[in-house]
């Protein structure tokens, strides 16, 4: 898992305006730099290379291929609401195999 695809993910949903956005994405980067630095505690060379990228730019291919950090509630980052809402639908669906 250390060493797979990592992608951090700054919600964009809800914002007052391009300068919150910016703030999420700065917070989610500095995390990102955090997890390859550890945090300037070690000197060693990373094989992660951590994206940070937007909700809304969030492919397929990362839900199924990649490790996702996500930052935010259900309602300021779109992949955490659609992440919760599978959730559930996955849950009701193995509740009701094993009831009946």
């Amino acid at each position: 898992v250390v060493t797979d695809r990592h992608v951090y993910v700054y919600g964009t949903e809800g914002a007052s305006g391009m300068d919150e956005v910016t703030e999420r994405k700065e917070t989610a980067k500095q995390a990102a730099d955090f997890s390859v630095s550890f945090g300037g505690y070690f000197e060693q060379n990373s094989t992660v290379n951590p994206r940070v990228i937007a909700d809304r730019q969030v492919t397929q291919d990362d839900l199924l291929n990649s490790n996702l950090v996500l930052f935010g509630t259900r309602e300021t980052n779109s992949v955490i609401a659609d992440l919760e809402v599978w959730a559930l639908l996955i849950a009701f669906r193995t509740m009701a195999t094993w009831w009946w």
